[in-house]
């Protein structure tokens, strides 16, 4: 770092680096006395030649111990609760990205530098580089700093996914801090086929991409229509692995109305196996949709210097190919006109028949209601 900072590099506005769960990003942004070439030495150093010492982990202890202490108010602390109610039986679970103040404060440099030379290999990385360059001289500048290093065999990495089962779980989450008053019916199940970078997987995610939005509809037509105690009802749809998802029927509720929100989400569920998605609701969203296809066809490709990163990093670096908007308009249309009304509502119910579930609800503050119990979901769902 001092060779940087004496060429005129600010951490934080010229290098920064942002880890999650599956991956470690460095973003180098060079200050104009800097070129590409040493940008890219300077990375090479980073990724490949570092040797962390106790005492260089002892003085960034200080620093990751006020970055977990800024973490620790209350939307953090449910949003954790969350994923470990949400992503349980699977390793996402286990601890916060930023680790606990006991293993941040124990772990010795050894361990870190094992992980380092475990996992810092190049068959394990992605590099891409964007703005105003030559590519013949980016190309040999890859070389000199990155062609000479080895590549090594990566441990199995078979825990992405969280272990589905045929099981209801029932999860209580509540912090004296947070006044959030919410009851949710989660589903959890694979998703494999939406993922292949293929014309049937863009099919499948399509497919996806609209049967969501006309349950989304479906249930904002119902605002007007909750049961006493039921302020809102609304449904979300996230990845939970590489290839699991979690559909969740949120309901928002007066302090103690926790059993009517849990009612009414599977009152919506009654009704959408009697009464499905119907034609006229397919087409209004084919009609939406649409209108976002002839606008892309329309698109040029001009796009601000962020705007081409954030393409390059939601394509390139997630094992997508770059298509332009036309490009992927014209192929889409074909999907879009071939998408039946059964499909759609397939899709729909076999999320909703989805035999991983999980019940999670939070009273707000230190408000004490009857505890939600299996037998309670099943008598619930019965009376829907």
């Amino acid at each position: 770092m001092p060779y940087l900072h004496s060429n005129k590099w600010i951490r934080g506005r010229h290098y920064n680096a942002v880890t999650t769960y599956d991956s470690t990003t460095y973003m180098m942004t060079p200050p104009q006395t800097a070129d590409l070439k040493q940008s890219l030495e300077a990375l090479s150093q980073m990724l490949f030649h570092a040797h962390l010492t106790q005492q260089d982990l002892d003085d960034e202890r200080k620093i990751i111990m006020e970055e977990w202490r800024s973490k620790q108010g209350v939307g953090t602390a449910m949003n954790r609760k969350r994923t470990e109610s949400v992503r349980v039986a699977s390793r996402y679970a286990r601890h916060p990205i930023i680790g606990t103040p006991e293993s941040i404060q124990s772990i010795p440099a050894e361990q870190l530098q094992q992980f380092y030379q475990t996992w810092y290999v190049p068959n394990n990385m992605q590099l891409l580089i964007v703005g105003d360059i030559e590519p013949e001289s980016a190309v040999e500048s890859i070389r000199v700093f990155f062609a000479g290093i080895k590549s090594k065999t990566l441990p199995l990495r078979d825990y992405y996914e969280p272990e589905l089962t045929d099981i209801l779980r029932v999860n209580k989450l509540q912090d004296p801090r947070s006044g959030v008053s919410q009851i949710a019916y989660i589903l959890r199940f694979d998703e494999s086929a939406s993922r292949a970078q293929t014309n049937e997987g863009r099919y499948q995610r399509l497919l996806d991409r609209i049967a969501l939005a006309a349950l989304t509809q479906r249930l904002r037509n119902q605002q007007n229509n909750l049961l006493e105690g039921v302020n809102s009802l609304v449904v979300r749809k996230s990845d939970i692995g590489k290839t699991t998802v979690a559909l969740g029927l949120f309901a928002g509720v007066d302090t103690t109305g926790h059993r009517q929100g849990l009612l009414q989400i599977f009152t919506e569920i009654a009704r959408l196996k009697h009464f499905p998605i119907t034609e006229q609701e397919l087409i209004k969203q084919k009609e939406i949709i649409q209108a976002q296809l002839d606008n892309a066809k329309k698109h040029t490709g001009e796009r601000d210097f962020q705007r081409w990163v954030q393409t390059m990093s939601d394509t390139i670096l997630s094992d997508k190919p770059y298509l332009t908007q036309p490009e992927i308009a014209v192929s889409t249309q074909p999907m879009l006109d071939n998408i039946t009304l059964n499909e759609v509502n397939q899709r729909i119910q076999g999320w909703l028949n989805a035999q991983d579930r999980i019940v999670q609800y939070q009273p707000p503050r230190a408000t004490q209601i009857e505890d939600i119990s299996t037998q309670t979901v099943i008598d619930l769902q019965q009376q829907a």
